[in-house]
């Protein structure tokens, strides 16, 4: 495609912290993009490994190194890096995941409607032990303002996502606190006053791993649980149904770390609903195996 001279730029933000393993299928997925103008914000934080080299290999002059120095929490870097970027729009992609060719391409038009904040689309999970690929249900896909529907059922994966920089901006950017759920509060804030549009193309592909920060469960709590305080003092509308995904959170984490009883007690509290049923099925799953 031959981008349009009046066409926005595009920031990709990449954070990286040792992630030779697996990097250069997503710089592969931003090159071949179908959708031209665009640059690479490649903010390297405290790596020891090759990552550089082989950002160095591409010759690329739309990919920009930055070296942040002290690793801090992942969404104070993006912060950083997104102060440093000159686009119109904002992008994430980290080094594990990649993107369809022309997902840049489909996304962007969107933004043609000067209402629209923000713009995602479905992905695929793909699961490097089994080396099997998931396709997330398009029922999740949502538009307009969401607000009320994705606190309690979230399924916006940042690596989908596109942004308005000066809305980013209006609104204070992420909260430096956050280094897993970060884009989960900073899109409910968002998605209470603005537009956002949900595709249901599957445009990218998010790589499941033993080393994924997401699988840190105790920490996830630990940030849901400041996520609430927050929702509060908003006064955020399906608060109570926020609280019940939060113990259905809690209750997958005390299983997995095979405290029966205490996952039970917490299956007790849990509100009846799909989330309890679901519960309900994982604890039986996970005493008869």
């Amino acid at each position: 495609m031959q981008t349009p001279s009046n066409s926005p730029r595009i920031s990709i933000i990449m954070n990286c912290f040792n992630g030779e393993e697996f990097l250069n299928k997503a710089l592969d997925s931003i090159v071949k993009q179908t959708y031209n103008d665009w640059e690479l914000i490649f903010w390297d934080v405290s790596t020891s490994d090759k990552s550089k080299k082989i950002l160095d290999s591409y010759k690329e002059n739309r990919f920009r190194y930055f070296n942040s120095g002290l690793k801090k929490n992942l969404y104070h870097s993006r912060n950083e890096a997104i102060e440093v970027s000159n686009g119109e729009i904002i992008a994430f992609l980290d080094c594990d995941d990649w993107w369809h060719q022309n997902k840049l391409e489909k996304q962007i038009e969107l933004f043609n409607d000067e209402t629209v904040a923000m713009v995602y689309s479905n992905y695929f999970e793909y699961h490097q032990v089994k080396k099997k690929l998931r396709k997330l249900s398009n029922k999740k896909i949502l538009s307009g303002y969401v607000q009320n529907r994705i606190i309690h059922d979230y399924h916006i994966g940042i690596l989908t996502t596109l942004i308005r920089k000066k809305i980013f901006h209006s609104l204070g950017g992420y909260n430096n606190f956050f280094h897993i759920c970060g884009d989960f509060e900073f899109n409910i804030r968002m998605s209470n006053i603005h537009k956002v549009i949900g595709l249901k193309e599957h445009l990218a592909y998010y790589r499941v791993h033993n080393k994924n920060i997401s699988r840190d469960l105790d920490k996830e709590i630990i940030e849901l649980n400041y996520c609430k305080e927050i929702f509060k003092k908003e006064n955020y509308h399906n608060l109570k149904k926020f609280e019940n995904y939060l113990n259905y959170r809690k209750f997958k984490n005390n299983l997995v770390k095979n405290d029966k009883l205490k996952a039970f007690k917490i299956f007790l509290d849990l509100k009846f609903s799909f989330l309890k049923l679901k519960a309900l099925i994982l604890f039986f799953w996970r005493i008869l195996n």
